[in-house]
């Protein structure tokens, strides 16, 4: 066991199945949000091996990914369908796997889109701007890489995570889709 450079936090290392993140959120999901404004959670998963990776830095990322995209939904056009979707997939390089966190909600401006990633940039009124910007450097820890894509407001937003594989080989290449 390793202690990460900010804390004395022990680093818990190990393999993460990508399939139960959206599973660990939709547990609470369905009863906070969901099912109150009535949005559509798909996971579309190319199954790979569990990555080897800080479990606790990819959940923190996940997570806060997660709750943005739940945000952006809840003041989203009422009369436009929400849908959340999380997918796995191999990246075409075949050594990266990429997380997809993508939904319908409010979207994000060309100008905001530039500095989604910045300290302190925000644009919930009671944001503090901490979230997307600590996801980046996280990711970055990690080995990889964060992008956010839109096509502008009303368009909604995708976000993808992009990890190393490793040494971890592809177990099965069928796709996997659930609507919940």
């Amino acid at each position: 066991m390793s202690r990460n450079g900010w804390s004395n936090t022990p680093v818990i290392s190990g393999p993460l199945k990508l399939q139960c993140v959206a599973q660990c959120y939709r547990n609470g999901w369905s009863s906070e949000i969901g099912i109150h404004n009535n949005i559509e959670l798909e996971k579309k998963y190319k199954y790979v091996s569990p990555i080897l990776t800080d479990k606790n830095k990819t959940m923190q990322i996940l997570i806060n990914l997660l709750q943005n995209a739940k945000d952006a939904l809840a003041v989203a056009d009422p009369s436009l369908a929400k849908k959340l979707s999380v997918c796995t997939r191999l990246a075409p390089d075949k050594q990266h796997v990429e997380i997809i966190i993508a939904d319908t909600g409010l979207g994000i401006s060309p100008e905001n889109l530039a500095r989604i990633f910045s300290f302190g940039f925000t644009t919930k009124p009671k944001g503090h701007g901490f979230g997307l910007h600590s996801s980046a450097l996280l990711v970055k820890e990690l080995g990889g890489l964060l992008q956010a894509e839109s096509a502008g407001i009303g368009h909604g937003a995708t976000f993808i995570m992009t990890l190393s594989l490793g040494s971890v080989s592809e177990e099965k290449s069928e796709i996997h889709e659930e609507q919940i």
